[in-house]
């Protein structure tokens, strides 16, 4: 691939984030039927990993972040970690690194997973700690 080709790429990813991001700010999902509806929560009742996100990243784009953090706890809390994990992987397609060192050491990424696990689990229990992290 060439030089231009990936990073012409990398730009366009950052565009459509922009884009994205410009979406999110402008239109609450809570209020607009433009975005779509957790499919697991309608099926199931359940709250999955990803349930409040949404309104989480809408309400961090106006600076409201105890607000985020009621929507999604978990997701804002990851936010830092998955951009540098994006920030890592643009810079490698930017500068076409061949480098085969993975992004994150693997016991980051087990530990992540366990703790989407775990806090998917504990906002579906109910009770004190379960309709806290509930969106």
């Amino acid at each position: 691939m060439s030089a231009l080709s990936r990073r012409a790429g990398v730009v366009l990813t950052s565009g459509v984030a922009l884009l994205g991001a410009g979406v999110y700010f402008w239109l609450d999902p809570a209020a607009s039927g433009l975005f779509p509806k957790c499919p697991v929560w309608l099926s199931t009742g359940w709250f999955c990993p990803g349930c409040g996100t949404q309104r989480a990243v809408h309400a961090l784009l106006h600076g409201r972040i105890l607000e985020a953090l009621s929507f999604n706890l978990f997701a804002v809390l990851a936010l830092p970690y998955l951009a540098v994990g994006l920030w890592r992987m643009g810079r490698r397609m930017w500068t076409g690194s061949s480098s085969q060192r993975a992004l994150a050491p693997a016991w980051t990424v087990w530990l992540f997973l366990a703790g989407v696990l775990a806090f998917t689990l504990w906002r579906n229990l109910g009770g004190p700690i379960g309709s806290w992290l509930a969106p």
